[in-house]
């Protein structure tokens, strides 16, 4: 629960709207690998997941702002929610920030998710 407000928070960073296109996550990629200065397969990983991410908005209408989004999570939660699409989600996201492998993100990893959202980098490590 907690994660689902920490990344819907983000998303409304995204777009005043809160509709998020598949677009919009390939322009956080392309901040993200571009702060973190990526290449290769770390460049390739970021790419694909936030692809996915992206054809996951498209193919499941996602086109709806994030505060009705909210609401059906947390309606969703309620009654039960599948964890197997929610926990394939946030391990791809893993993935994504775990630009060197190592089973671990390091502030030095995340800190490009910061950037790539704008969001203000002396409130990361609070995160």
């Amino acid at each position: 629960r907690i994660w689902i407000r920490k990344f819907s928070t983000v998303l409304f960073a995204w777009h005043p709207d809160g509709i998020c296109k598949p677009e919009d996550f390939m322009i956080k990629a392309d901040r993200i690998i571009k702060s973190a200065n990526l290449q290769g397969p770390s460049a390739d990983t970021v790419v694909d997941i936030f692809r996915a991410f992206g054809s996951g908005i498209e193919k499941n209408s996602f086109s709806q702002t994030w505060s009705s989004r909210i609401v059906e999570f947390w309606i969703a939660i309620k009654k039960g929610m599948p964890t197997e699409p929610v926990e394939e989600f946030f391990a791809n996201l893993f993935k994504a920030l775990d630009f060197n492998s190592d089973g671990f993100i390091q502030f030095s990893e995340y800190i490009h998710w910061w950037k790539a959202f704008d969001l203000d980098p002396s409130l990361a490590r609070i995160q």
